[in-house]
C-alpha cells in the first residue's frame, strides 16, 4: 500500500504502548511472574541524580566496643557504618513493530491496541529477564552498562560502593570455592555424605542472621546443581527437604528447602554458581524520573521494522554484604 499516510497509526500505536508501559498492575503482573525481580522492586526505591549514597553497615557489632584488661574495663566508641556511593547505570529493551502490519490496522484502533499490547508485554518479558540476568550475571557482556552483578557483592575481595574490603574487612560478602575449599571437583563428588546439600548449608548458616529468620533469603541454583540436590532428596536426604506450600507460593513449584531456606532453579543463573542472597539487604534503587522511559517507535530507512526502546535507570545497592554469600567453581557437568 504505498503512499498511505500512517503518522496517525503510529503516533496512536506509540501512545498506546507508552500507556500500556505505565499501568502498574499490568506490569507488576509480568514482573512478580519472576520471583527475583519482584523481590529486588517490591521496596520501591527511587534516589535522584546520577548516583546515590547509602549508609551500610562496615563493623559488626555496636557501636561500642569494651576490653578488660585487669583490673579495669575500657570502652572505646567506634563507628559501625559508612557511606556507599553507587552511581546509576541505564539499560534499555527493544520495542519493535512493523510497518507492513500498521498498514492493515489504519483506522482500527482495536487492532492497533491489541498490538500496542502484545509490543507490551514482549517487552516487558524481556525487561524482567535482564534484569535477572544482570543480577545472577550469567552474561553480563550482553548489557552495554551492566547494574552491580549479585556476585560482586557476595565476593570478599570485590570494590562495591566505592569501598575496599581489603581496608574494610567487615564490608565483604561470604564466596566458597567449591573446588578449592570443599573439594567438590566432579558431579559425582557431590553427593558424598551429601556433600552439596551440606556445603549450601554452610553457607546459609554462616550469612544467617539468626535475630531476623532468613524470610528473605533464597538459594538460587543452575539446573544442574538442582537435578543434583533432586537426587538426593529422592534417597531421603537427611538436609534436603520438601519445600513448604509458602515457598512453592513465592518461589515456583519446583522448590526444596535446606535449613529452612527455599532452594529454586533459575534459569539465568550461570553454569557452575549458586547465589543466596538475603533480599533485606539488598536494594535495587531507581533513578526517580527515568523509570520505565519511553523512547518512541520510528521507522528504519528502507526497512519494514519500528524502532523504539524502553530504558531502565538503575543499580543494585547492598547495606550489608556480609549477609550475602555464595558458591562457585561447582562442576558444570555430569562427567
Amino acid at each position: 500500500m504505498p503512499g498511505v499516510d500512517l503518522s496517525s497509526t503510529i503516533y496512536k500505536l506509540n501512545k498506546y504502548v507508552k500507556t500500556a508501559v505505565m499501568k502498574k498492575d499490568a506490569v507488576d503482573n509480568i514482573f512478580n511472574s519472576r520471583p527475583t525481580v519482584k523481590q529486588l522492586l517490591n521496596k520501591n526505591i527511587t534516589k535522584k541524580g546520577a548516583a546515590f549514597e547509602s549508609l551500610v553497615t562496615v563493623k559488626k557489632g555496636s557501636a561500642f566496643e569494651y576490653s578488660y584488661t585487669s583490673p579495669n574495663y575500657s570502652v572505646v566508641e567506634v563507628d559501625p557504618f559508612s557511606l556507599a556511593t553507587y552511581t546509576f547505570k541505564d539499560f534499555g529493551v527493544p520495542l519493535v513493530a512493523r510497518y507492513s502490519e500498521l498498514q492493515k490496522m489504519k483506522n482500527n484502533d482495536d487492532a492497533i491496541i491489541d498490538y500496542a499490547m502484545g509490543i507490551r508485554n514482549v517487552a516487558m518479558e524481556t525487561l524482567a529477564d535482564s534484569i535477572e540476568a544482570m543480577f545472577y550475571g550469567s552474561n553480563p557482556q550482553q548489557f552495554a552498562n551492566p547494574m552491580n552483578s549479585y556476585f560482586t557483592i557476595a565476593d570478599d575481595t570485590s570494590t562495591v560502593g566505592n569501598i575496599n574490603p581489603t581496608t574494610v574487612p567487615a564490608w565483604k560478602g561470604y564466596t566458597v570455592d567449591a573446588y578449592d575449599d570443599w573439594s567438590l571437583t566432579s558431579y559425582a563428588s557431590l553427593y558424598g555424605n551429601d556433600a552439596l546439600a551440606r556445603l549450601i548449608s554452610h553457607v546459609i548458616l554462616t550469612t544467617s542472621d539468626a535475630a531476623k529468620g532468613e524470610e528473605s533469603t533464597v538459594v538460587a541454583v543452575p539446573q544442574l546443581m538442582f537435578e543434583a540436590l533432586q537426587e538426593m532428596y529422592a534417597r531421603d536426604s537427611n538436609i534436603v527437604k520438601d519445600a513448604t506450600d509458602n515457598m512453592k507460593l513465592n518461589w515456583g513449584v519446583n522448590t526444596y528447602s535446606i535449613n529452612g531456606v527455599p532452594v529454586t532453579m533459575n534459569k539465568n543463573m550461570q553454569g557452575g554458581f549458586i547465589a543466596i542472597p538475603n533480599f533485606d539487604y539488598l536494594d535495587l534503587v531507581l533513578q526517580s524520573g527515568l523509570n520505565f522511559d519511553y523512547q518512541e517507535m520510528v521507522k528504519e530507512p528502507r526497512s519494514d521494522f519500528m524502532f523504539g526502546s524502553i530504558l531502565l535507570t538503575c543499580e543494585l545497592g547492598c547495606w550489608q554484604r556480609r549477609r550475602e554469600g555464595a558458591i562457585i567453581s561447582l562442576p558444570t557437568s555430569r562427567s
